[in-house]
């Protein structure tokens, strides 16, 4: 892999380009599966929250299973995610089908950082 250098290609296509243990640190936010097909209502208002194909019906495990190839053993990862989605990186994390269960994965609260 070229260092410094900025690449566009789908993040599977990517990842699978990394050597495995290469990497020291992956910081990565991934679609929150948040958006909805239909308008909402909310305190007299109608709101749109709806952000594209994208975010509809992510699966993050294919990713986790390329991240935990490329990362080094003691590699770190920060995964920002919505609320909703903190069980489903924990579990796994835990059990095995993303990263090691060993790795420091931690749940943190968005406004106090415990």
């Amino acid at each position: 892999m070229k260092l410094n250098t900025i690449s566009c290609l789908y993040n599977l296509d990517y990842l699978r380009q990394i050597p495995s243990n290469e990497v020291d640190l992956v910081v990565t936010d991934p679609p929150y599966n948040v958006s909805q097909k239909q308008d909402m209502k909310f305190d007299g208002r109608i709101v749109t929250k709806n952000f594209g194909d994208w975010d509809f019906g992510f699966d993050p495990l294919p990713v986790l299973k390329e991240l935990k190839r490329v990362l080094k053993p003691n590699g770190q990862i920060y995964v920002f995610c919505g609320t909703e989605q903190i069980p489903l990186y924990m579990n796994a994390f835990r059990n095995g089908k993303g990263l090691p269960a060993d790795s420091n994965a931690r749940q943190r609260h968005p406004h106090n950082g415990q």
